[in-house]
Parts: structure tokens; C-alpha cells; sequence
């Protein structure tokens, strides 16, 4: 008679206590063999025989489980056996045994004796809850031992513990924002990744990866026990549009049982309207030899900005940008605005506008609102010590070098270079020189 198995519940923890009698897969009914009562000193060698007769789950080591059997057969006989494991009972794949376990030069007696075995099953069935069938065979000393079998449920769920995730802040909150994220698995398991916006109304969509910046997959993840680092660009300006809000980044990570999330608070930027700080002043050219005068602006920020309406300023004149139309400025892009086009500074004017700067001093001013009300974008005061001798200014931008670009670095004149490379479009002998549309070409005075 084979004993199916039966599970013993005790307070949270469960303990799958399988109580077995061995169940051959020849004839091991109540037979009567005469061998088994014989004493082998007669010379008589005995059939041997496996008989299961219990396995039990550790409750400190998890997976583990403990199988005991009997192995009867002449005395000092000596078996190696077979274990195995079965889904359906009819495909067996060898058992993972703890390292404690030993499977070879088993010895026998006539009136048997118990050995264990310990089944690592985390390592066979992973994070799950499956009825397998468990089988045991061997040979040894001329004979086989019919295979003996039992089933087993083996709970491997309760040990799971769900993919960790951990968001961090982002270093900038407009445009296409790159979020790093951390997964962590202890099983080293696969986990799936979802991001989803929720406004601070309630309503909720999944968030738009950017299509410009490359972002990690976010299916089947491999996790490794240590962790993982991985990244999200985040199409802000698709999800949020052109403004200022207040949302929730919600990044669930979801492996094979269980969903762990990790919730971001973020105050999006993407106002089209120029803040301080926003757009800086890069290149002046207020003293050309030929070319038109020109002025220009670096979006500092991760979205486009709408400069109607913006005025800029100098000491002695003030002009509003395309007061009727939009005028967009692309995000960490130039802008340039000269006071006329000729036939060969088409390829870098953005826009054209009536202004007049000082060549030898000014103060110049990008600014919102009114007269009596200012905002300051950015400004820069210059002297004529600023640009160096008269002489050597003339036809000469001056550039802020790239790695000032901010509205705080541009107000100190070593930050800023005389360029000596002639302009694009015009002629080789030409006498004006600059970088319009471009970073600085010039590094120093």
C-alpha cells in the first residue's frame, strides 16, 4: 500500500510532513519473500529493496527537503543510487542533492538500514508550489533495486520574497528626464518593470519612454542576487505637456509571485515660458567690421521655451522678441539674433531684430514682465576692458566658453573669450569672426 502524503499546518509556518511507505514500480505488493527473512550467513543474497519512509522541510533552511528511506540487502552489500524527480510522472530529471548528501557505496543489511537524503528543490522547481512525484532506484553488487516512488507537494512559494525597487531622484525635472533605478532579487530571479504617471487628481497613465534617448527593457529583467542598476528616460513633455506639475512616478517591479513598488514625487518643469536661469547669454558681437551685430541665447533646459514677448536690452535701446508670433528656442540649443540678414549670414541667423548694443560698455538684459516689474532671464555687463584693446576687438565676438554656460558663471569676463575664427557663410577674407549657433571655438584672450 502506498501512502500518499499529508501536510501538517503549524501556526504560519508549514511543515509538508510526508509519511511514505515505499511504492515499487515492480512487484512490491504484500509478498512474502523468503529471502528478506533469511540470514545471508547461510550464503543466501538477498533482493534488495528500498522502502521510503518519510520526508519532512527544513524549517531553517529553505527548500530543503529531507527524505528518509531504508535500504535492505545482504549485509555488506554495497548500492548507488538513483534519485530522481517527475512533473507528470512520466519524465524524471536527477534531483539537486545538498552537499551533505551522499548517493554512492551505500551500504545494506538484512534488516536495513535508514539513510537520508536532502533535496535542494529551490534549486530543482524554484519559487513555486508544484506536486511532483519523487523517485528512488540503484544497483550495486550484481543486482538492481526496483525503483520505489511517492509524490510530494513542495511549497516554495512562502520563501519568495518580492524583486526590490528603489528609485532615485532625478537631476533634472524638464524634458526627457533620465531616471536611474535599482532591482534587487535575492533568488536572482526575472522581474518585469512598469511605470506608471499619476497626477495628484488621481488619474493615471503608463509613462512614455523617450524614443531620442535610449532606456533600458523593462521585461524580464534578469536580477542578480546583488542587484542591478538600470535606467529610464522619461517623455515628460508627452505625458505632462508643456508645464508645471505636481505628479507621483509609480515603478513596480513584479516577479514570479509577487509585485514590489517604489513611488517617485516630482515636480515637472516643462513651462514654456522662460524662467531665471533658463536661457543664457553666450556671444555677443556688438563692434562688427562688416557683418550685422548679432546676440546669442543658449537654452539651458531639457524643453523647448517660447520667447515671444521677452525683451532684451541694452543701455540705450530695448526690443521686445516677436511680440505677435511664437519664437522657440529648442532644448540645450542656440539661438541667434542679428540685427539685419545679408547674403551670407543666412545659415546661422534664427531671427532678426532692431537692436543696438554699446561697443565699448553695456549692460544687457533678458527679461519678462514690465517696466515697473522685472524678471531677470540673464544679463551681462561688459566695459571695454572686457573684450581687451580696441584694436583687436574690432570684427571679434566675444564667446562664453562652454563649460560656463549658466547665468551665474557668464558674469565673469575669464569665462568669456575673444574668437578668432572667421564667420560661416562669408567670404576668406572676411574681418569678422565668431561661433554663432555653436559652443565657443576660443578658449582664451
Amino acid at each position: 500500500m502506498c501512502v500518499r502524503p499529508w501536510i501538517v499546518r503549524m501556526g504560519w509556518l508549514v511543515l509538508p510532513l510526508l509519511l511514505v511507505t515505499g511504492c515499487s514500480e515492480g512487484n512490491s505488493g504484500d509478498d512474502d519473500d523468503a529471502s528478506q527473512g533469511d540470514d545471508d550467513s547461510s550464503g543466501t543474497v538477498l533482493e534488495p529493496s528500498l522502502e521510503i519512509t518519510g520526508a519532512l522541510v527544513s524549517t531553517t533552511e529553505p527548500g530543503i527537503y529531507t527524505i528518509t528511506y531504508v535500504l535492505s540487502g545482504t549485509s555488506g552489500a554495497s548500492f548507488d543510487l538513483t534519485a530522481t524527480w517527475s512533473r507528470d510522472g512520466v519524465t524524471y530529471a536527477a534531483i539537486t542533492p545538498t552537499s551533505d548528501t551522499d548517493l554512492e557505496g551505500l551500504e545494506a543489511s538484512p534488516e536495513g538500514i535508514t539513510h537520508t537524503i536532502r533535496w535542494d528543490t529551490l534549486a530543482d522547481l524554484g519559487y513555486r508550489h508544484e506536486e511532483v512525484t519523487f523517485r528512488l532506484s540503484g544497483d550495486g553488487g550484481g543486482a538492481n533495486i526496483l525503483p520505489t516512488s511517492f509524490d510530494m507537494d513542495v511549497n516554495n512559494v512562502q520563501y519568495d520574497r518580492p524583486c526590490v525597487i528603489q528609485v532615485d531622484s532625478p537631476s533634472q525635472q524638464d524634458g526627457q528626464i533620465p531616471i536611474t533605478y535599482t532591482l534587487v532579487d535575492p533568488a536572482g530571479d526575472h522581474c518585469d518593470v512598469t511605470i506608471k504617471v499619476k497626477s495628484l487628481g488621481g488619474g493615471t497613465i503608463n509613462a512614455k519612454a523617450s524614443e531620442g534617448y535610449p532606456s533600458d527593457p523593462l521585461t524580464y529583467v534578469e536580477v542578480p542576487p546583488e542587484g542591478v542598476t538600470r535606467t529610464f528616460v522619461w517623455d515628460s513633455e508627452h505625458d505632462v505637456g508643456p508645464f508645471d506639475e505636481s505628479v507621483n512616478l509609480v515603478f513596480a517591479a513584479t516577479d514570479a509571485n509577487q509585485t514590489n513598488d517604489d513611488i517617485l514625487p516630482i515636480v515637472v518643469m516643462n513651462d514654456p515660458f522662460p524662467a531665471p536661469g533658463d536661457v543664457v547669454l553666450t556671444e555677443l558681437l556688438p563692434w562688427p567690421a562688416a557683418a550685422p551685430p548679432f546676440v546669442e541665447l543658449y537654452n539651458a533646459t531639457h524643453h523647448s521655451i517660447d520667447l515671444s514677448g521677452v525683451q532684451l536690452s541694452s543701455l540705450s535701446d530695448s526690443v521686445i522678441l516677436s511680440p505677435s508670433e511664437s519664437l522657440w528656442i529648442a532644448p540645450e540649443s542656440y539661438l541667434v539674433l542679428a540685427q539685419a540678414l545679408d547674403a551670407y549670414n543666412t545659415l546661422w541667423v534664427d531671427g532678426v531684430i532692431d537692436f543696438i548694443m554699446n561697443r565699448s560698455s553695456d549692460q544687457i538684459l533678458l527679461w519678462t514682465g514690465d517696466t515697473t516689474d522685472k524678471t531677470i532671464v540673464d544679463s551681462i555687463t561688459y566695459t571695454k576692458d572686457f573684450f581687451g584693446e580696441s584694436s583687436t576687438v574690432l570684427g571679434r565676438s566675444v564667446s562664453l566658453m562652454s563649460e560656463y554656460v549658466n547665468t551665474t558663471d557668464n558674469d565673469t569676463q575669464g569665462n568669456w573669450c575673444l574668437e578668432s575664427t572667421p564667420l560661416a557663410g562669408y567670404p576668406d577674407d572676411a574681418e569678422d569672426f565668431g561661433s554663432p549657433g555653436a559652443p565657443a571655438l576660443c578658449s582664451t584672450f
